[in-house]
């Protein structure tokens, strides 16, 4: 097991800076003001520059660094296939871009916020050492966050739209449930094969950071054990 996120960091940089202190002349207060992320960024960097297998070392740092904004951007496509959904079941024309904006800015900062919490910062942190619950906590992310949340986000944007230009008739009292089930069903299975491809997406960009992780912690100990399941 890891200890604390200061004992990563101080052997991180014990590894890192007295090559990069011999190579580029980086004074030693440097050493107290970089975060695990810069030092995460530098030991790959230094790495790609004597490694054989260099475009897979930048491919893992653009996975590392940009993943969650990618898995962001889904969600907000997400979040638009879903408008359009409900605004055809709804019958609104009106109101496009009221309706398109929230449904793509929301779900891609919910999404991100999630997966940076869930994911990144216990990385970063040594809290999150079991791979398979690195996988699990990505693919809910992907299911809720990149998922369900922008269907169930669409619902009370368009039904406002609805009410407010009525386009299509409102339910009664006590047929509420009924009618949004109805609403909903359809857009539910329309939209089944998208959640499915966020969960494999963001289990597979979960494991990509896990290995960078795990690259890292070879790097700045070389000898120590290899996490294990």
């Amino acid at each position: 097991m890891l200890g604390s996120k200061h004992q990563l960091v101080e052997r991180m940089s014990d590894l890192i800076f007295p090559q990069i202190k011999t190579s580029y002349k980086i004074p030693l207060y440097l050493n107290l003001s970089l975060t695990p992320v810069c030092i995460i960024s530098i030991t790959i960097w230094l790495h790609a520059f004597t490694s054989t297998d260099k475009i897979s070392l930048l491919f893992n740092r653009k996975i590392f660094n940009y993943g969650p904004l990618y898995l962001g951007g889904n969600a907000a496509l997400a979040g638009l296939i879903a408008n359009s959904f409900y605004r055809r079941a709804l019958n609104v024309t009106q109101g496009l871009f009221t309706s398109s904006l929230p449904m793509a800015v929301l779900p891609f900062l919910t999404t991100v916020a999630m997966y940076n919490v869930a994911v990144s910062k216990p990385l970063l942190s040594g809290d999150l050492n079991c791979p398979t619950c690195v996988l699990i906590r990505g693919a809910l992310v992907g299911a809720v966050g990149a998922g369900i949340y922008p269907i169930v986000l669409a619902l009370p944007v368009n039904a406002g739209l609805a009410t407010r230009y009525n386009t299509a008739p409102m339910p009664e009292k006590g047929n509420i449930l009924r009618f949004w089930k109805k609403i909903t069903q359809p857009v539910l299975r329309k939209m089944g094969f998208v959640i499915v491809l966020q969960v494999f997406f963001s289990t597979y960009l979960s494991s990509k950071h896990f290995d960078t992780y795990l690259k890292m912690l070879q790097l700045s100990t070389p000898d120590s054990k290899v996490l294990k399941d």
